[in-house]
């Protein structure tokens, strides 16, 4: 700003020294007008109507010459609306018009930067902390109570969708595919086997058989057998006969191809497949889930649980364990999968230059308005300051550019006179 002053005021000082020149050289040749010096005489006569009127001319642009309200001077304050709207449609249609602006937007690859400036960035502590710091913002802005909302209605939609029998074929094929079955009646074998092992069990046994074989009434030599059978066998024998025929048999169900487990392993399935068939079940399944639609979403606890899922959701997000574990691996698979598939990227550019077109397009008018918004700011006497400022030095230039060019063209003419006698 500073250079520009002393700029013009440096070219102001060239136009005046010109324009003083030529009056000082006309004044001081006027007495020597019938010698030879009255070549100079005519080249300075006419300098000094070129500076003159060249004078006359830059300063009608801005204002009265000498404060003189002479017609057809003081152009630029007569005629400022007109001047206005010239540049605010040179602007609109000639320097900013929405084709070569359209032109210039397509020739810069936004999602290019954009993807550089990530993949600068993914790898620096502040990008990922900024980051999640957006992202917790985000959670811990979400109203509760609007999110228990929706995921009441979300579990209502859920449950109303959910059919029965599906849900339990698909858990009873589970139990059977994955080998539950078997891992359940192993199980259970070994429970009985530790059962069967203990004196107590032995105890019980024969006891109960003791008293089931003395209840049993028979006549005649039925009789007599059996007072033999319970003279021989006692609590004791009964009790360790049966302890052993039991823990026989558990460990041959415990044997994995053995023909009594696959009989027992098929009763049970049969019976599972037959689960999802029951009409009660089926029934009991129903009730059950129309209960928990109504209680489930009328008690608080959804949103007692929402409440503090949003809260454990927040601290994660803001902790480091979420960076090095989620965010991170999640911007890095993500930047790979775009570079993976170049398509990504083109049609992400396709629809932010649409967007950044619709949006050029719909407030384009505002780039006139702006620009004669700020020209109405100005008063006359700043505006003439503002263009004094920006093409004042090439003005006072055609001043001195007037003056010696009529020194020039004096010369010649005055020459030509003198020749022609």
């Amino acid at each position: 700003m500073g250079e520009n002053v002393m700029t013009k005021k440096k070219s102001n000082r060239m136009a005046e020294i010109s324009l003083g020149v030529m009056g000082a050289g006309f004044v001081a040749t006027l007495p020597f007008s019938g010698t030879g010096l009255a070549l100079l005489q005519g080249g300075f006569e006419a300098g000094l109507v070129g500076g003159l009127a060249d004078w006359f001319a830059v300063t009608a642009l801005f204002r009265h010459p000498l404060r003189i309200p002479i017609p057809h001077t003081a152009l630029l304050p007569k005629n400022r609306d007109k001047m206005t709207k010239a540049i605010t449609t040179m602007v609109e249609t000639e320097l900013l018009n929405q084709e070569s602006i359209r032109s210039k937007i397509k020739q810069i690859r936004i999602t290019d930067i954009v993807l550089q400036k990530l993949r600068e960035s993914v790898s620096t502590e502040p990008f990922q902390k900024g980051i999640a710091g957006v992202l917790e913002t985000a959670v811990r802005s979400l109203p509760a109570d609007t999110v228990a909302e929706y995921a009441k209605r979300l579990l209502a939609r859920f449950l109303d969708h959910l059919d029965e029998e599906e849900l339990l074929n698909k858990l009873i094929k589970g139990i059977i595919s994955n080998d539950y079955d078997e891992k359940a009646l192993d199980f259970g074998l070994e429970r009985a086997k530790q059962w069967a092992e203990l004196d107590s069990t032995r105890e019980f046994l024969g006891s109960m058989a003791m008293q089931r074989v003395s209840e049993i009434e028979v006549n005649g030599l039925m009789k007599f057998a059996m007072g033999a059978f319970m003279g021989y066998f006692n609590e004791e024998k009964l009790g360790a006969v049966l302890q052993t025929f039991i823990l026989d048999k558990i460990t041959e169900l415990q044997v994995s191809d053995h023909q009594d487990r696959y009989k027992l392993l098929f009763f049970f399935q049969k019976e599972l497949l037959s689960l999802a068939k029951s009409p009660s079940l089926l029934s009991e399944l129903s009730r059950l889930k129309n209960v928990v639609i109504e209680k489930g979403t009328e008690s608080g606890r959804i949103n007692t649980m929402t409440e503090r899922g949003l809260e454990y959701l927040a601290s994660y997000i803001g902790s480091d364990e979420f960076r090095t574990e989620l965010l991170v691996p999640f911007l890095e698979k993500m930047m790979a999968e775009i570079d993976r598939r170049p398509e990504l990227a083109n049609r992400a550019e396709d629809w932010i230059q649409e967007q950044i077109v619709n949006l050029m397009e719909k407030h384009y008018s505002k780039i006139g308005e702006l620009v004669q918004e700020n020209l109405n700011k100005l008063d006359n006497d700043s505006l003439i300051a503002f263009i004094e400022d920006k093409v004042g030095h090439d003005l006072q230039w055609i001043r001195v550019n007037g003056a010696v060019c009529g020194f020039v063209v004096g010369l010649i003419l005055t020459g030509t006179k003198l020749l022609l006698g």
